[in-house]
């Protein structure tokens, strides 16, 4: 279950209170049948990047194989990397690498192997822009006092003033502004004063893989990511079945498994390209964000049963062979279409 805007900016301001009355520390939240507590960690423990979870209601559950996936517990927002992870500095005081200052860390670092930066929950784009110290900067406003922040970006997805939603990529990782390498700098604020953004996640460890995060996240989500091949497969999309015609027999299964766990999308069969010519090749319309990292998903995780080969998403490609080595980057081919960005093109294994 997704817990909501307003009871992660209570949850983020109990912390705050309880950091406040026992002094120097971490703090850590957890939620528990709707109730926010607020403990502390000791000051033994601030050099620790993550000193507890926070559990969203029935996250224990909702994760593929009865339990949260590693690396990502439950919390009020997904980790704002679109692929695996690693923490490299946390949120506290630190000497600056740049400037030599002591002073506070106001985010968490973050890096890994796939450079596009997701927004952490839904949003208005406050601001895009360059800023002293923290170069190119997106800025999210969430209500109720909740805002979040993605730093030393290399470019810009989003402008201000747009609509985002969960999951949607709003940049690409950079070294912009003070920074000594390619990283994110994410930040959480409520009612403007940052907190720890490890602790507003649940980061259950300092790394977290792709399959990890998503299934996590869009368990929470409440999608249908989780979900294992059903009888969807043998009945009809309400979309009509013209396009089954140009499909082999297992893409003609992930049509109508698609189209019947997300009505809204339409899709493209036969077409002049490889793959496309033969029915080996599906095209699902979908542009960035949660509900097309959704689909994705769910398709890894029924890959053998629907006997898929590979998937090509986002400029990247993941194929069964070598799943071991996750999402691997593609050449930029010039256009959104061509790169992948408006929609997912999902491939099986033939002559």
């Amino acid at each position: 279950m997704a817990v909501p805007v307003g009871l992660a900016v209570k949850a983020a301001r109990a912390a705050k209170r309880a950091k406040g009355r026992h002094g120097t520390g971490k703090a850590v939240l957890v939620v528990v049948g709707g109730l926010v507590a607020a403990l502390v960690a000791p000051l033994a423990l601030v050099g620790v990047v993550v000193v507890g979870a926070l559990q969203a209601l029935g996250g224990e559950d909702c994760a593929p194989g009865g339990s949260a996936a590693a690396g990502l517990a439950s919390g009020p927002g997904r980790v704002p990397i679109a692929g695996s992870w690693s923490v490299t500095s946390p949120y506290g005081m630190r000497v600056h690498p740049v400037t030599g200052v002591y002073k506070l860390h106001d985010g968490l670092d973050l890096v890994g192997p796939d450079l596009r930066i997701v927004a952490t929950l839904p949003g208005t784009v406050a601001s895009a822009q360059a800023e002293s110290g923290y170069g190119n900067i997106v800025r999210i406003d969430h209500g109720g006092g909740l805002s979040s922040a993605y730093a030393h970006l290399s470019a810009f997805a989003v402008d201000a003033g747009q609509a985002v939603a969960a999951g949607q990529e709003v940049g690409t990782m950079g070294a912009t502004g003070y920074a000594t390498g390619v990283h994110l700098h994410f930040m959480v604020a409520v009612d403007g004063a940052t907190v720890d953004p490890a602790a507003w996640l649940g980061l259950t460890g300092v790394a977290g893989t792709a399959d990890e995060a998503a299934a996590a996240f869009e368990c929470e989500a409440g999608t249908a990511a989780a979900q294992e091949v059903g009888d969807e497969v043998n009945q009809p999309c309400h979309r009509g079945t013209t396009i089954e015609d140009e499909l082999q027999p297992p893409l003609v299964s992930v049509y109508r498994a698609v189209c019947h766990l997300w009505p809204d999308r339409t899709f493209i069969g036969y077409g002049d390209r490889e793959g496309h010519r033969t029915g080996h090749s599906l095209d699902i319309m979908v542009g960035p964000g949660a509900e097309g990292d959704a689909i994705v998903a769910y398709l890894q995780r029924n890959a053998a049963a629907f006997t898929i080969d590979y998937i090509i998403w986002q400029q990247q490609i993941w194929s069964v062979a070598r799943s071991s080595e996750g999402w691997r980057p593609m050449a930029d081919r010039g256009s959104a279409t061509a790169n992948h960005r408006d929609h997912i093109d999902v491939n099986i294994a033939g002559d």
